[in-house]
């Protein structure tokens, strides 16, 4: 099992494109922080893999949620080696959380 803790500093760039517009909006310098978690379990005939990541985006100027940002993001990952005729089968999934900003609408 391992985590990772940390925060990603990002300067102004643009967001998704306005509905009512049809014009990109700014978003300011904003800080990302997050952490993940993740676990891996190796047998002879494959693995199994998981983890989970949980994130903050806040714009730096006013401190609010940065809309559109992924808060929590689950991923599940299989693999395994021993099939006929030397083939591997891999499978993953991935489930990301709502953002902050769409559950608030």
């Amino acid at each position: 099992m391992a985590g990772l803790l940390a925060h990603v500093t990002q300067e102004s760039s643009l967001a998704k494109i306005d509905a009512d517009t049809g014009l990109q909006f700014s978003e300011g310098p904003n800080r990302n922080q997050y952490i993940t978690i993740s676990s891996r379990h190796t047998f002879r005939s494959g693995l199994l893999q998981a983890s989970l990541s949980k994130a903050d985006a806040r714009d730096l100027a006013d401190g609010t949620p940065v809309p559109e940002a992924p808060r929590l993001i689950f991923d599940v990952l299989g693999t395994t080696d021993r099939l006929p005729f030397q083939l591997h089968a891999r499978a993953e999934f991935e489930e990301v959380g709502h953002s902050l900003w769409a559950t608030a609408l």
